[in-house]
């Protein structure tokens, strides 16, 4: 049986960046080489196992067992890639343990939750799980959810799905969608001496923003979700100009919005640009880079019911909601009962010391084999 935190440790030593929509090249950047590991970890423990292409050179890995029943099906799902590592104040890929925690990018989030995934797989294919067991290791979680986007238009079907986050092994129901956008002010350059020639884009976008902050204010102010609280906006990034010394021709800023179980998608998708059209902003380019559906699974039907039940005989897991986004919600999107359960604590993902304790991750392999040995009855997988 393999160790689990050999496994992590091995998978955070492996960089697997995403490069989060940019050009950026290197041997850190994407997800190949964590999807070469664990294509050879299922081969070696006999596990079948398929390679589907998403993006070039990005690759879900894709493994089965079947069961001892005819019917019934269940997809675990963990992600393969990571955020950037500038600013880290450990070195991001030596998985040093220490006072019970194992540290490095990855560790929390997800490369535990796929650790567990992987030895809880063993383990049952040893003693044949009672339905089949799916497991996708999947790419590009980070930007555009597009592994499991891609797994979906695939035509993969499963009973139920489960998606390993950082979530302290609580089940999580219920999670915030998200759009998101680009904006571009466009200008015309000039020196910084005849600023009349020229058009500041700068300007422009501080008008854009201007109006940014007071829509976002608006949000924060209607009415909250019962579990998840209010809308909220953001801006994340803005970048533009040359030299201190010349007129701005363009200037770009990035948009998050958060969005509620409820809410029309299609509507907050459109809400940017009519939102600039009513306050006579011009001259302001916008396009769309993410639209995700919320998630709302009713805590107590069979599945989060099943699972919570599983983890309360390993951990003193609850039945939660959180505002972040995750892979489940395209599951579930299509028809598959969703939860997230993984080890680790969103408040240490994506940090300058990431960590998550080692303890929790092997109470992972016990909460995602029992659930793999007996989850419940559902229809048969469609591929």
């Amino acid at each position: 049986m393999p160790d689990v935190i050999d496994v992590l440790a091995d998978l955070v030593a492996i960089p697997s960046v995403n490069p989060m929509g940019s050009a950026a090249e290197g041997p850190e950047f994407g997800e190949a080489r964590v999807a070469g590991y664990v294509a050879q970890f299922l081969a070696r423990h006999g596990i079948d196992l398929e390679r589907q292409t998403v993006l070039p050179g990005r690759q879900n890995i894709i493994a089965h067992v079947a069961g001892r029943r005819s019917e019934g099906s269940v997809l675990f799902e963990a992600h393969m890639d990571t955020v950037p590592v500038e600013n880290m104040e450990i070195a991001p890929f030596d998985p040093v343990q220490r006072d019970g925690r194992l540290y490095g990018r990855g560790s929390c989030d997800a490369k535990a939750s796929l650790a567990a995934m992987l030895v809880a797989l063993v383990e049952a294919r040893r003693g044949g799980p009672a339905a089949d067991v799916w497991l996708c290791a999947a790419v590009d979680e980070e930007y555009t959810f597009g592994g499991a986007a891609h797994l979906v238009r695939s035509g993969f079907r499963a009973g139920y799905a489960l998606v390993g986050e950082p979530t302290r092994l609580n089940v999580v129901t219920t999670h915030k969608g998200a759009a998101r956008w680009r904006l571009t002010a466009h200008g015309r350059s000039a020196h910084s001496a005849t600023p009349w020639e020229g058009e500041n884009a700068i300007y422009k976008m501080a008008r854009t923003v201007n109006v940014l902050e007071r829509h976002a204010a608006e949000l924060l102010a209607a009415p909250p979700h019962p579990r998840l609280g209010p809308r909220t906006l953001n801006v994340g990034t803005i970048e533009g100009g040359q030299t201190v010394n010349t007129v701005p021709d363009r200037c770009s800023i990035t948009v998050d919005r958060r969005v509620l179980p409820g809410e029309d998608l299609e509507a907050v998708a459109g809400s940017i640009p009519e939102l600039l059209r009513r306050h006579g902003v011009e001259g302001v380019e916008v396009v769309e880079i993410l639209r995700d559906s919320p998630m709302e699974t009713p805590a107590d039907a069979p599945w989060p019911q099943a699972v919570l039940a599983a983890a309360q005989a390993v951990v003193p897991a609850e039945a939660i909601a959180v505002h972040y986004g995750t892979d489940a919600s395209k599951f579930a999107a299509v028809g598959m009962p969703s939860v997230v359960v993984g080890p680790g604590d969103i408040a240490q993902a994506h940090t300058a010391n990431e960590w998550v304790e080692v303890a929790e991750v092997r109470s992972a392999v016990q909460v995602y084999a029992r659930i793999m040995e007996e989850p419940l009855r559902s229809p048969p997988v469609r591929i």
